[in-house]
């Protein structure tokens, strides 16, 4: 556990001044839960602040969480951070701060995305938290080290909705360069997109996708330690999502600003899971195959005999072609297909 990483968790589902979410809540708690797991964030129990909205509320201004829960959330973890770096400055290296909004969204700007409150309404949409002012701050402020913060939200356009920054003051300090990430579930002027059942095992697309990638799913394909860092984390989001949302009539894209430069490092020692492929081919070809992955690195090769050739792979890129080359043998998409996710089934 990391005594010097801290965390504010917000979800969201009744908001009585605009419309209900089915999975804001499950989805904040299932982060604080990774948080808190030893082999996940190994982040320390009481260095998580866990904010779950308590409705259903009768009218908007019973609505909770507001901002100020948040801002007192927040107040209290940087003030314990402030006084131990103080203490110890060496500390300061190590620290981190995560913050996860699940609700509703909307996008002031372009580079913004503001989390709505319980007590939000259509005219009262300043009742927000806009994410990116508040990782200004945090950089400014130097209370953390890296500031990492996930929004599964809406980006629906609202160029009129005020936007409030935090309202401490900044402690004066210099400890070092700050490194951040933002990652954010959908595009500007976009949608973020729920499961169309409501199922409380089920989770918002993004953060599906997220829990996935932390888990194991979003290894750096470079790394040989099995690392997942924010590049290698925002490279799998974008394609998983996508795929989730390829049925939509706008498939939901994330996105995250991360300076690729200096990655922001989930976790080391991490295994990829592996899924089931069934590799199906035509019914006139029989002969030799060979398997190669997503560099044309040899992985395996097989016997074809008129059975599907079952394999175990995690996500990537793969192709399978004739070997030696057969002329007039050509399979579906050159041989070429995707793990990604799950099990998957290709027809060659």
């Amino acid at each position: 556990m990391n005594d010097f990483h801290f965390a504010v968790v917000v979800g969201i589902d009744f908001y009585p001044g605009i419309r209900n979410l089915n999975f804001a809540r499950g989805d904040a708690q299932s982060f604080a839960n990774w948080l808190r797991d030893p082999v996940g964030g190994a982040v320390p129990k009481d260095n998580v602040e866990l904010i779950l909205e308590q409705g259903p509320f009768e009218k908007p201004d019973d609505a909770k969480p507001t901002r100020d829960a948040v801002n007192r959330a927040l107040r209290k973890l940087h003030s314990v951070a402030r006084v131990s770096f103080k203490e110890d400055p060496t500390r300061w290296v190590n620290s981190r701060l995560y913050l996860y909004f699940s609700g509703h969204g909307l996008a002031p700007e372009p580079s913004e995305v503001a989390v709505l409150m319980a007590d939000a309404t259509d005219d009262i949409l300043g009742n927000n938290i806009p994410c990116a002012l508040y990782l200004k701050y945090y950089e400014k402020s130097q209370d953390f080290r890296e500031i990492v913060i996930f929004s599964d939200c809406c980006r629906t356009e609202k160029g009129d909705a005020p936007i409030f920054g935090p309202p401490f003051t900044p402690d004066d300090k210099n400890f070092g360069s700050v490194i951040s990430a933002l990652g954010f579930a959908a595009q500007y002027k976009n949608v973020a997109y729920e499961p169309a059942e409501p199922d409380d095992a089920a989770r918002g697309f993004y953060t599906r996708a997220l829990l996935e990638g932390l888990a194991g799913a979003a290894v750096d394909p470079s790394s040989a330690t099995g690392e997942i860092n924010s590049t290698s984390l925002q490279n799998y989001l974008r394609a998983r999502v996508q795929q989730l949302t390829q049925g939509k009539r706008n498939p939901q894209t994330p996105g995250m600003y991360a300076d690729p430069a200096a990655p922001i490092v989930f976790r080391q020692g991490a295994a990829p899971p592996k899924y089931n492929v069934q590799l199906l081919f035509p019914a006139p070809f029989h002969g030799r195959v060979v398997l190669l992955d997503g560099k044309f690195g040899q992985i395996d090769t097989h016997i074809v005999n008129g059975q599907p050739w079952q394999k175990t792979l995690p996500n990537g890129l793969y192709e399978v072609r004739p070997d030696p080359p057969a002329p007039g043998v050509v399979f579906a998409s050159q041989g070429t297909f995707r793990v990604l996710g799950g099990d998957v089934d290709v027809q060659l």
